[in-house]
């Protein structure tokens, strides 16, 4: 039980970290389409492009006035993205799951649950995986 807890705290901040990861590089992209609409050709300091926004990947996509593309979001952002809507289908799921397990544990044992019981019960699980202490 001890295991599942770490395990969902350590993905929650993973998920945490990548959203905000994934939130600034688009606020980013975002700001700089937003002040201007003309973006910088890549090697050509005096020459500009039209800037949009581009769903997948997320971010500003930089083309010529001919429609040929200089630069686009790198595709991090994709695997990102993905992880994000992955992890918000599984960490809720895993957390409801773990959460109502050990409701019914202590149900079974007191009648009733508080932290107190969770931290008990914990404890409990951690002493069966590592056997009798001396």
């Amino acid at each position: 039980m001890k295991a599942a807890i770490a395990a969902l705290a350590v993905g929650w901040l993973v998920w945490v970290g990548g959203a905000a990861i994934l939130g600034v590089a688009a606020a980013h992209d975002s700001a700089n389409l937003n002040s201007a609409t003309a973006c910088p050709i890549p090697n050509h300091p005096k020459h500009y492009g039209i800037a949009s926004w581009q769903w997948w990947p997320p971010g500003e996509v930089c083309a010529g006035p001919k429609g040929h593309v200089f630069s686009r979001p790198q595709s991090w952002r994709s695997k990102i993205a993905i992880g994000l809507g992955v992890g918000l289908v599984v960490l809720p799921t895993g957390t409801a799951i773990l959460g109502r397990r050990m409701r019914n544990r202590a149900e079974t044992r007191s009648g009733s649950m508080d932290l107190e019981d969770i931290v008990h019960l914990v404890d409990e699980d951690a002493g069966r995986a590592t056997g009798p202490q001396s």
